[in-house]
């Protein structure tokens, strides 16, 4: 093919058309950015939102959980003002100690729901335990574990807590040696 125009004009024309060529594909990430924010615009404010919502539930769920905390604690000083009374006799056991005593006996089949703790000045030291043992041989291993433990002289387990295979409600009763 001719050219009929002279090479100074055809240089001109190449960068013409380059110059053209960058303002198209310019504007068209111009446009294209332009795009993409008008269309993530709605998600940043629906997620500004959301963030919102959550930092406010954090803050309630702080203040209930400040709450529980000084409901527990109270709830432990009066248990401990309750528990420290010492038991007289010859030897001063705590109730504390009778409890960890107990505790330290229990295996992973038992689980205890409640610990009952009486102590006169005219009877000896009580205990009851009730709970639920997974299994016969995991509470009579507990039955027998708390009979090795000094305090206690006498651990009455009722036939009847044996009756069911699993899952069985039980309750025990510990008693200290009679003084005299």
């Amino acid at each position: 093919m001719f050219n009929l125009l002279p090479q100074e004009h055809q240089k001109e024309l190449r960068k013409e058309y380059a110059r053209r060529r960058w303002v198209v594909v310019l504007t068209s990430f111009v446009l294209l950015g332009t795009a993409a924010l008008i269309t993530l615009f709605p998600a940043y404010i629906i997620s500004s939102e959301k963030e919102k919502e959550i930092s406010v539930d954090e803050r309630a769920k702080a203040e209930m959980h400040k709450e529980d905390m000084t409901d527990l604690n109270q709830s432990l000083v009066n248990l401990k003002t309750n528990t420290s009374i010492i038991i007289t006799g010859a030897t001063k056991v705590l109730a504390h100690d009778v409890f960890s005593k107990i505790i330290e006996n229990k295996t992973s089949s038992i689980t205890i729901k409640s610990l009952v703790y009486k102590k006169t000045k005219d009877e000896p030291l009580q205990v009851a335990i009730v709970g639920i043992a997974e299994t016969r041989d995991g509470l009579l291993s507990f039955a027998r574990s708390l009979e090795n433990i000094e305090i206690f002289t006498k651990v009455n387990v009722p036939v009847s807590n044996f009756a069911k295979d699993k899952n069985i409600e039980f309750s025990l009763e510990l008693s200290e040696a009679q003084k005299q």
